[in-house]
């Protein structure tokens, strides 16, 4: 950033005798920190402009404007899709079968209580209003977006195997509509 030169303007320096600092240009080369204020709401490619804040014209001309860019870094937890927020969550096999009601976190720390209904399906997505992000143009909020992944069991314990095998004993096409339709749709490949 550049500032005005003060030994040469208001010193009737001129071209001919141009002092040691600035060699003429009116201008001089300085470091300064500013406090800037970054709206809730910005995204990755977004730019903020503080005027005044640019370098000084030649010859003690109008300071012209900052422009910063802004680069959100990535989370580990949340993904961002405009204003929404997504967050993909893991349920347990059992609990997307039976229904269940979970805590979940949000971007600002709290935790929202969503209901998962019995017979989830993985990929699921369900939609807490307003956990988003708030649109930096304005006074809408986006979604937080519950994505549920559901977990199959590992390293099952014989009683455990022995239980769903019983399960799958008592299971019909009507717990599993997937692949009935899935079924359906493929048999014209096995018919010849």
């Amino acid at each position: 950033m550049s500032s005005v030169c003060h030994q040469c303007f208001g010193q009737g320096k001129t071209i001919t005798d141009p002092c040691k600092t600035c060699h003429g240009e009116g201008r001089v080369k300085k470091k300064q920190t500013i406090p800037i204020k970054i709206p809730a709401g910005v995204d990755t490619g977004m730019r903020l402009r503080m005027s005044g804040y640019g370098d000084v014209g030649e010859r003690g001309g109008a300071a012209g404007d900052l422009y910063i860019f802004i680069t959100v870094k990535p989370h580990d937890v949340f993904q961002r899709d405009g204003d929404n927020v997504i967050i993909e969550f893991p349920v347990s096999f059992v609990e997307a079968s039976l229904g269940c009601k979970k805590e979940i976190p949000t971007p600002t720390g709290e935790n929202a209580r969503i209901s998962i209904p019995d017979g989830t399906q993985s990929g699921k997505i369900l939609r807490v209003k307003g956990g988003g992000f708030p649109n930096v143009r304005g006074k809408s909020q986006g979604d937080l977006l519950v994505k549920l992944l559901i977990e199959t069991p590992i390293r099952l314990t014989s009683d455990q195997k022995d239980l769903l095998k019983k399960f799958q004993e008592l299971e019909t096409e009507r717990n599993n509509p997937l692949q009935g339709n899935f079924s359906e749709k493929v048999k014209v490949f096995f018919s010849e």
